[in-house]
């Protein structure tokens, strides 16, 4: 594995070893090509060792996740469980740790159906095996309340959500990033629900704790943020969700790229609030630009593209 990552993944940096390796030589090689480059390497490289190609599998796939590439880490984190599972047995850490990674692959893909049955399945056997408290049931019951998010299930995700979060308070503290994730979660569904004061409480107390203790630019603080400003939104505040919003979009444009599908959130996000103020055209070019950008990344029937899809359609109305 060390050999695989010095020279299949870092040295793809090294002009020569692009020379060698005859690929299109790039001087200022990114790492998301890098990793393009050695994924296409794992099948025959541990042709022998399934177990040490299941551990690169589950890094690559986990980390494309990270780069927002839901498709290629799909593909990647199921070949991880196709070969962990028959040789570690189906309640091994490692085939569980599989399986979690799927289901949220699963569900940034918009396969929600099998994000269910994955996520419950790994709950179940961590629950059985671990114990109730341990921090990757947590973390299993906190991803399986989201994916209930999604389906539209509030209830079922505000019970687990509303669960999970006592029990990260209790054992972690109210301040660790899980547990403010946890916070974050139970808002969303406060916000499904209707409930919009107890949801905006949530969501603003969330976020002054994440910029205190991760910094104003974190991945999750940012999420905070623009939830936050979804939620003010909802309440009709229509100037203040359109400024927090943009700022968001801002951040997360140079923090994650333009690319990325939070930064894709919150262009939608944004359009939506030009919507609600009347500018149709402002609106129009950005969620049509949005949606040109998710049709390519996300791929066309992935419910954020279809979502962005039906605030085009309502823009032009």
């Amino acid at each position: 594995m060390s050999d695989f990552l010095q020279n299949d993944l870092l040295r793809q940096a090294d002009s020569r070893t692009q020379a060698e390796a005859k690929t299109t030589a790039n001087p200022d090689l990114k790492v998301r090509e890098a990793l393009d480059r050695a994924a296409e390497k794992v099948g025959t490289r541990f042709r022998d060792q399934p177990l040490t190609e299941a551990a690169v599998r589950d890094v690559i796939g986990s980390t494309y996740r990270g780069v927002g590439d839901a498709a290629k880490a799909v593909l990647h984190l199921e070949r991880a469980l196709e070969l962990r599972k028959p040789l570690l047995g189906s309640e091994h850490p490692d085939t569980l740790g599989s399986m979690h990674n799927l289901a949220i692959a699963y569900h940034d893909q918009g396969k929600l159906a099998e994000a269910v049955a994955l996520g419950a399945q790994t709950l179940e056997i961590r629950q059985r095996m671990l114990g109730a408290e341990h921090p990757d049931t947590l973390m299993s019951m906190n991803r399986l309340g989201n994916v209930y998010h999604s389906q539209g299930k509030a209830a079922e995700a505000a019970a687990l959500h509303a669960q999970n979060l006592e029990v990260r308070k209790r054992v972690l503290g109210a301040e660790h990033p899980d547990t403010l994730m946890s916070t974050n979660n139970l808002a969303n569904a406060y916000l499904a629900q209707g409930k919009y004061a107890e949801a905006a409480a949530l969501f603003a107390q969330t976020w002054e704790i994440g910029k205190r203790v991760l910094g104003a630019e974190h991945p999750s603080t940012l999420l905070w943020m623009d939830n936050l400003a979804g939620t003010y939104g909802a309440q009709g505040k229509t100037a203040e969700a359109a400024a927090l919003t943009a700022q968001t979009f801002e951040i997360r444009k140079r923090v994650l790229g333009a690319e990325h599908p939070d930064t894709l959130s919150s262009m939608g996000r944004l359009a939506i609030a030009y919507l609600v103020q009347g500018k149709q055209a402002e609106a129009a070019a950005l969620i049509a630009q949005t949606w040109e950008i998710q049709k390519r990344v996300l791929g066309a029937e992935h419910p954020l593209t279809l979502g962005s899809m039906g605030v085009l359609a309502a823009a032009y109305q």
